[in-house]
């Protein structure tokens, strides 16, 4: 039979993989927490369109129609700069403890409530907004959630200073960051592909 020192020792291998894997996923979480509150948030709090100047509807990155009439090639390079540049700014999280990030999500997920409200409320079918969001919406989100968990892990990094007094930045946690902007550029990119071909030819069938 093994020793208690070999349980103990089994037992704190056990646990410190467990803590690896919690902490590698627990930016993703808390990047998929953000957008989920914020669509919350944004069910509970009516926006009507004209209030304080706002229209919901065009100022969600999901929804279609968002942008000025151009030629498809300069369309797919609006959207895929105005996507990369809300990404980029996700990853202000980095050095803001991940508040930017998680405001930023939030704020999408707010985006997209009051997207859907205003859709339903002005009449459109809710299979129509469907086609209208789904083909690029569920792509172009996961993108952002890749870049938001990224940002995210400014928040992971204080915990570890204030926690062990230094700040633990392995090779291991830089592949995966690097590994989640990678992904969430080839989302976002493939995304605008999407909403600039496809969407864009949902849309012009309703219309």
């Amino acid at each position: 039979m093994p020793s208690s020192f070999a349980i103990y020792i089994r037992t704190v291998h056990i646990v410190n993989a467990a803590s690896v894997r919690l902490a590698n996923k627990l930016p993703f979480l808390l990047s998929i927490c953000s957008v989920l509150i914020g669509m919350g948030i944004g069910a509970m709090i009516h926006l009507g369109p004209e209030e304080d100047g706002v229209n919901p509807v065009r100022s969600s990155p999901l929804y279609a129609n968002t942008r000025p009439l151009l030629e498809d090639g300069d369309e797919m390079r609006f959207i895929l700069s105005t996507n990369l540049l809300v990404s980029c700014k996700m990853l202000l999280g980095l050095i803001t403890c991940g508040m930017i990030s998680i405001v930023m999500l939030m704020w999408t997920g707010m985006n997209i409530s009051w997207a859907v409200q205003s859709a339903l409320e002005s009449g459109i079918p809710l299979n129509t907004v469907a086609a209208l969001i789904l083909p690029h919406g569920i792509i172009e989100l996961a993108g952002f959630l890749f870049f938001g968990s990224t940002g995210c892990e400014g928040l992971l990094l204080v915990f570890r200073k204030l926690k062990y007094d230094e700040w633990q930045v392995d090779s291991s946690r830089l592949n995966l960051n690097i590994c989640r902007v990678l992904a969430g550029f080839f989302l976002i990119s493939f995304a605008s592909v999407l909403e600039t071909f496809v969407t864009g030819l949902v849309s012009a069938k309703f219309n």
